[in-house]
């Protein structure tokens, strides 16, 4: 790799159907989008998406780079290829395209508080992907503001984006994707996909599965805010340090689906929370139970309910929890 030359597109870049553009080793301040019908390549580019910035005072007089909605986009008609490369504040729909390859390369998330943003009746991604589209071994980080009631951006949309090797550091926008594999995350706010695996989420906030024929397998949860799964089981998971503190509510929510084969190890429930809250048909088995402490009279964790009656439906409760194929629920104990 030889030394980054400084490049400035400060004029809007077509790429027609049929052409090709390569940029290697430059650090290319954008200052205009590019629309790329063709095929779009970066290899070992430094990518500062200049004009999506304004600044302000920070604490210690410094100026702080804030995301603006108006924003230098690339448009992907066509194919994008990235390797190598670092982007520096992308902004709103960075990235709107169909074909995208994405491989070894971090992205710097600006802090976003422009209140135009809140006007918007869908929250905007920064990477808004239609088709198909791939991220190996890339990293995100967001550059964390202290007022954690300013707007942010989604980080990416859905359709069909998989994750593969990368890891995320307090992203408080959405990370929408089909697919999560062998990725970390790290004070995330919330993450939805279809399948996940092989991931560690470390106090993340919500974490959902919502697929048919979709899973979370293989991963481990520390500190999570609560996990949702909808028609996706959950196997051979580790869950530790979990707490919950709100009446009725569960941690970790089951809809027409099981966990299993999974173990749970330093795990609070106060005010009358449970650990497991399954509707419809869920189940709990071949789990393990250590270091489990409630509030609960009964010293239930686990509670089910399914809906019943033809005419006037209502709830029940029902017993989710299969503990002769569990263990350790023996030793739950009971807080004061």
């Amino acid at each position: 790799m030889g030394e980054k030359t400084t490049t400035t597109i400060d004029f809007g870049i077509v790429i027609a159907e049929g052409q090709e553009k390569v940029f290697e080793n430059q650090h290319i301040r954008l200052e205009a989008g590019i629309e790329c019908n063709g095929r779009l390549i970066f290899k070992n580019c430094t990518l500062e998406s200049c004009a999506n910035l304004e600044s302000r005072s920070g604490k210690k007089g410094g100026r702080k780079p804030l995301c603006r909605p108006g924003c230098i986009s690339m448009g992907i008609d066509g194919k994008l290829e990235m390797d190598g490369c670092e982007i520096i504040h992308p902004g709103q729909e960075f990235i709107s395209g169909w074909n995208i390859t994405i491989k070894n390369t971090s992205f710097l998330i600006p802090s976003c508080a422009d209140s135009a943003i809140t006007v918007l009746s869908v929250t905007p991604c920064i990477i808004s992907t239609h088709g198909v589209a791939r991220f190996e071994d890339c990293s995100f980080v967001e550059e964390v503001e202290s007022d954690s009631s300013a707007p942010v951006l989604n980080l990416v949309s859905y359709n069909k984006a998989e994750m593969d090797k990368c890891t995320f550091k307090s992203i408080t926008g959405k990370i929408e994707t089909a697919m999560i594999t062998n990725c970390t995350f790290t004070d995330c706010a919330n993450i939805e996909s279809e399948k996940i695996s092989g991931s560690t989420f470390t106090d993340c906030g919500h974490i959902a599965v919502d697929a048919e024929n979709g899973y979370i397998r293989n991963c481990d949860f520390t500190r999570v805010k609560a996990v949702f799964a909808t028609l996706s089981d959950i196997d051979s998971c580790k869950f530790r340090k979990l707490k919950g503190d709100v009446e009725d509510d569960g941690i970790i929510l089951l809809e027409d689906c099981k966990i299993t084969h999974c173990s749970f190890d330093d795990v609070e429930l106060r005010n009358g929370s449970y650990l497991i809250d399954g509707v419809g048909d869920a189940c709990v088995e071949y789990c393990q139970f250590a270091n489990c402490r409630t509030d609960q009279n009964d010293g239930e964790i686990c509670r089910g309910k399914i809906e019943t009656g033809k005419r006037g439906k209502r709830w029940i409760e029902v017993d989710i929890l299969r503990d002769d194929t569990c263990t350790g629920l023996n030793t739950i104990e009971k807080l004061g």
